[in-house]
Protein backbone atom coordinates (compact mmCIF):
# COMPACT_ATOMS: atom_id res chain seq x y z
CA UNK A 1 0.00 0.00 0.00
CA UNK A 2 1.11 3.63 -1.17
CA UNK A 3 -1.35 5.67 0.24
CA UNK A 4 -4.57 5.97 1.99
CA UNK A 5 -7.26 8.41 2.45
CA UNK A 6 -10.62 8.63 4.03
CA UNK A 7 -12.02 7.69 0.71
CA UNK A 8 -9.52 5.80 -1.28
CA UNK A 9 -6.56 3.76 -0.97
CA UNK A 10 -3.42 3.15 -3.59
CA UNK A 11 -1.55 0.05 -4.24
CA UNK A 12 1.81 -1.05 -5.60
CA UNK A 13 1.70 -4.44 -7.95
CA UNK A 14 4.81 -5.95 -9.22
CA UNK A 15 5.84 -8.67 -10.98
CA UNK A 16 9.48 -10.01 -11.41
CA UNK A 17 10.93 -12.78 -13.55
CA UNK A 18 14.84 -14.22 -14.32
CA UNK A 19 14.11 -14.68 -17.44
CA UNK A 20 15.40 -13.88 -20.98
CA UNK A 21 14.77 -10.06 -20.57
CA UNK A 22 13.56 -7.90 -23.58
CA UNK A 23 15.85 -5.99 -25.59
CA UNK A 24 15.33 -2.06 -25.67
CA UNK A 25 14.38 -2.04 -28.96
CA UNK A 26 11.61 -4.50 -28.50
CA UNK A 27 10.40 -2.28 -25.22
CA UNK A 28 9.60 0.73 -27.65
CA UNK A 29 6.53 -1.74 -29.22
CA UNK A 30 6.04 -4.43 -26.27
CA UNK A 31 2.67 -3.34 -25.75
CA UNK A 32 1.76 -3.58 -29.52
CA UNK A 33 -0.96 -6.36 -30.55
CA UNK A 34 0.17 -9.40 -31.56
CA UNK A 35 4.29 -7.97 -31.34
CA UNK A 36 6.62 -10.86 -29.84
CA UNK A 37 10.39 -10.48 -29.67
CA UNK A 38 11.29 -13.96 -30.33
CA UNK A 39 8.29 -14.28 -33.07
CA UNK A 40 9.42 -15.85 -35.49
CA UNK A 41 10.93 -18.79 -33.38
CA UNK A 42 7.25 -20.19 -32.11
CA UNK A 43 8.03 -23.18 -31.21
CA UNK A 44 10.43 -22.50 -28.57
CA UNK A 45 8.63 -18.92 -27.55
CA UNK A 46 4.47 -20.10 -27.96
CA UNK A 47 1.96 -17.49 -27.89
CA UNK A 48 0.12 -14.62 -29.56
CA UNK A 49 1.53 -11.85 -29.29
CA UNK A 50 -1.76 -10.28 -26.97
CA UNK A 51 -0.37 -10.65 -23.42
CA UNK A 52 1.10 -7.53 -22.91
CA UNK A 53 -1.76 -5.50 -24.62
CA UNK A 54 -4.39 -6.97 -22.79
CA UNK A 55 -2.55 -6.34 -19.65
CA UNK A 56 -1.39 -2.34 -20.32
CA UNK A 57 -5.28 -2.12 -21.26
CA UNK A 58 -6.56 -3.32 -18.53
CA UNK A 59 -4.23 -1.56 -15.78
CA UNK A 60 -5.55 1.42 -17.68
CA UNK A 61 -8.74 1.34 -17.59
CA UNK A 62 -8.15 0.78 -14.13
CA UNK A 63 -6.70 4.20 -13.77
CA UNK A 64 -3.66 2.75 -13.40
CA UNK A 65 -0.33 2.95 -15.64
CA UNK A 66 2.24 -0.35 -16.12
CA UNK A 67 5.97 0.28 -16.07
CA UNK A 68 8.53 -2.04 -17.20
CA UNK A 69 12.36 -2.69 -16.17
CA UNK A 70 13.61 -5.52 -18.40
CA UNK A 71 17.39 -6.15 -19.57
CA UNK A 72 18.32 -8.85 -21.76
CA UNK A 73 19.41 -12.59 -19.83
CA UNK A 74 18.67 -10.83 -17.06
CA UNK A 75 14.76 -10.66 -16.65
CA UNK A 76 11.83 -8.04 -16.12
CA UNK A 77 10.25 -6.69 -13.71
CA UNK A 78 6.41 -5.06 -14.67
CA UNK A 79 5.03 -2.88 -11.74
CA UNK A 80 1.85 -0.71 -11.83
CA UNK A 81 0.11 1.43 -9.60
CA UNK A 82 -4.33 1.42 -8.87
CA UNK A 83 -6.75 3.39 -6.83
CA UNK A 84 -9.43 1.97 -4.97
CA UNK A 85 -12.25 2.75 -3.09
CA UNK A 86 -12.62 2.31 0.42
CA UNK A 87 -15.93 0.04 1.00
CA UNK A 88 -16.89 2.21 4.07
CA UNK A 89 -19.95 -0.64 4.39
CA UNK A 90 -17.01 -3.35 5.04
CA UNK A 91 -16.62 -4.26 9.12
CA UNK A 92 -13.83 -6.28 9.58
CA UNK A 93 -15.58 -7.90 13.02
CA UNK A 94 -18.40 -9.43 11.19
CA UNK A 95 -18.54 -12.85 11.41
CA UNK A 96 -20.44 -15.77 10.16
CA UNK A 97 -21.11 -17.54 12.79
CA UNK A 98 -20.50 -21.24 12.43
CA UNK A 99 -22.38 -24.21 13.49
CA UNK A 100 -20.16 -26.15 16.53
CA UNK A 101 -19.60 -29.87 15.25
CA UNK A 102 -18.56 -32.37 18.03
CA UNK A 103 -16.72 -35.62 15.91
CA UNK A 104 -17.05 -37.82 19.00
CA UNK A 105 -19.19 -40.52 18.21
CA UNK A 106 -19.95 -40.23 14.27
CA UNK A 107 -19.09 -42.80 12.24
CA UNK A 108 -17.59 -43.03 8.84
CA UNK A 109 -17.08 -45.01 5.81
CA UNK A 110 -13.60 -45.53 4.69
CA UNK A 111 -12.92 -46.87 1.40
CA UNK A 112 -8.73 -47.89 0.99
CA UNK A 113 -6.90 -50.99 -0.60
CA UNK A 114 -3.82 -49.90 1.19
CA UNK A 115 -3.04 -52.24 4.67
CA UNK A 116 -1.09 -49.61 6.24
CA UNK A 117 -2.53 -46.57 5.05
CA UNK A 118 -6.00 -48.09 6.55
CA UNK A 119 -4.14 -48.52 10.03
CA UNK A 120 -3.01 -45.33 10.39
CA UNK A 121 -6.37 -43.30 9.31
CA UNK A 122 -8.07 -45.90 11.29
CA UNK A 123 -5.83 -44.78 14.31
CA UNK A 124 -6.23 -40.99 13.24
CA UNK A 125 -10.12 -41.03 13.08
CA UNK A 126 -9.95 -43.26 16.63
CA UNK A 127 -7.90 -40.12 18.22
CA UNK A 128 -10.86 -37.78 17.29
CA UNK A 129 -13.34 -40.21 18.32
CA UNK A 130 -14.75 -41.39 15.31
CA UNK A 131 -15.96 -45.01 14.46
CA UNK A 132 -14.76 -46.05 11.01
CA UNK A 133 -15.74 -49.04 8.83
CA UNK A 134 -13.38 -50.01 5.99
CA UNK A 135 -13.72 -51.50 2.69
CA UNK A 136 -11.07 -52.15 -0.08
CA UNK A 137 -12.51 -50.31 -2.62
CA UNK A 138 -14.82 -47.87 -4.28
CA UNK A 139 -17.21 -50.82 -5.29
CA UNK A 140 -17.16 -51.81 -1.88
CA UNK A 141 -17.77 -48.42 -0.52
CA UNK A 142 -21.23 -48.23 -2.57
CA UNK A 143 -22.24 -51.79 -1.68
CA UNK A 144 -21.26 -51.42 2.01
CA UNK A 145 -23.33 -47.67 1.84
CA UNK A 146 -26.48 -49.20 0.31
CA UNK A 147 -27.03 -51.58 3.18
CA UNK A 148 -26.59 -49.31 6.25
CA UNK A 149 -28.96 -47.27 7.83
CA UNK A 150 -30.18 -43.90 6.65
CA UNK A 151 -27.65 -41.51 8.46
CA UNK A 152 -25.81 -44.30 10.04
CA UNK A 153 -22.70 -42.78 8.09
CA UNK A 154 -22.03 -39.16 8.55
CA UNK A 155 -18.81 -38.80 5.97
CA UNK A 156 -17.41 -41.37 3.29
CA UNK A 157 -13.74 -41.41 2.86
CA UNK A 158 -11.99 -42.63 -0.66
CA UNK A 159 -9.02 -42.72 -2.03
CA UNK A 160 -9.62 -41.66 -5.78
CA UNK A 161 -7.95 -39.76 -8.20
CA UNK A 162 -10.27 -36.90 -9.81
CA UNK A 163 -12.20 -36.34 -7.17
CA UNK A 164 -13.53 -33.28 -7.80
CA UNK A 165 -14.71 -34.55 -11.11
CA UNK A 166 -16.30 -37.06 -9.61
CA UNK A 167 -18.51 -35.10 -7.47
CA UNK A 168 -16.60 -35.44 -4.06
CA UNK A 169 -17.51 -32.52 -1.47
CA UNK A 170 -13.92 -32.12 -0.58
CA UNK A 171 -10.54 -33.23 -1.32
CA UNK A 172 -7.28 -33.23 0.72
CA UNK A 173 -3.91 -35.02 -0.25
CA UNK A 174 -2.18 -37.93 1.10
CA UNK A 175 -0.31 -38.63 3.54
CA UNK A 176 -3.29 -37.51 5.56
CA UNK A 177 -2.30 -34.75 8.01
CA UNK A 178 -5.17 -35.39 10.78
CA UNK A 179 -5.29 -31.32 11.61
CA UNK A 180 -6.48 -30.77 7.49
CA UNK A 181 -8.75 -33.72 7.79
CA UNK A 182 -10.40 -32.99 10.79
CA UNK A 183 -11.21 -28.87 9.74
CA UNK A 184 -11.78 -31.12 6.26
CA UNK A 185 -14.70 -33.18 8.06
CA UNK A 186 -15.59 -30.45 10.69
CA UNK A 187 -16.67 -27.64 7.40
CA UNK A 188 -18.45 -30.93 5.67
CA UNK A 189 -20.58 -31.54 8.64
CA UNK A 190 -21.29 -27.80 9.99
CA UNK A 191 -22.58 -26.86 6.17
CA UNK A 192 -25.62 -29.33 6.39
Amino acid sequence: MLEQTEETVTCRFSVTDTGIGMSEEFQKQMFDPFTQEHGENRSEFKGTGLGLSIVKRIVEQMGGKIRVESEKDIGTKFSWELTFDIDKDFNETKTVPVKEVNLKGIRVLAAEDNSLNSEILEFILADMGIKADFVENGELAVEAFEKSRPGEYSLILMDIIKSTAAGMDAHITKPVNESKLKECMVRLLASR
